[in-house]
């Protein structure tokens, strides 16, 4: 077993926290519940965040809000729609290992899950949350998103099902860091908070 989350210790996470829900206060609850868009925008705090990692994160984040009972089967995050989230940046098949996400509702305190798959069969990328469930999967990991920022393994499949409406921020990782270099990166900046 090994881990796929880690909360971590961060400066400044009321002012940004505050500056991320006055930025959205708004967006609808939805299943495909994220918006993307440019970090500058948001305002200062969050380009303060954006420095603390120095600059390692993508240039558009990601606002989600999704309702009570929304289920995401397990998946890896690609942008399988080819919907250009990232203007750009990185072309869409590829996946995005690490993000740290911060929590801008209520904390629900249901389970992701992380699964590695038993047969490593390849797939069609733009079908992979199709073809999920013809995989034979193991249980690798289980962490609960609370008040702490947390990194968290986006390009291991994952799934969960909320009770509450999830309501967050999401800052990605290039995809040429991996997860692991995400967590040693953390580590030495003394942000993680070790399990």
């Amino acid at each position: 077993m090994f881990y796929c989350a880690y909360e971590l210790n961060l400066p400044n996470m009321d002012e940004l926290r505050e500056e991320l829900r006055n930025y959205a206060p708004d967006q609808e609850a939805t299943w495909q519940a994220s918006e993307y868009l440019d970090h500058r925008l948001v305002g200062p705090e969050t380009i303060k965040f954006y420095e603390l990692f120095d600059d390692c994160f993508l240039i558009n984040m990601r606002f989600l809000k999704a309702p009570p009972g929304t289920y995401y089967q397990p998946h890896i995050d690609i942008d399988a729609n080819e919907m250009d989230h990232f203007q750009g940046e990185i072309p869409p098949y590829m996946p995005r290992h690490a993000t740290v996400n911060i929590l801008l509702g209520e904390p629900d305190p249901v389970m992701t899950q992380w699964w590695v798959d038993l047969e490593a069969r390849k797939i069609d990328w733009k079908r992979h949350r199709q073809d999920s469930s013809e995989k034979k999967y193991k249980l690798v990991d289980e962490f609960s998103l609370g008040t702490a920022p947390l990194l968290f393994n986006t390009g291991l499949w994952h799934s969960v099902q909320y009770t509450k409406e999830r309501w967050m921020a999401g800052f990605h990782f290039h995809p040429l860091v991996p997860w692991e270099g995400a967590v040693e990166y953390c580590r030495e900046k003394g942000f993680l908070v070790e399990r």
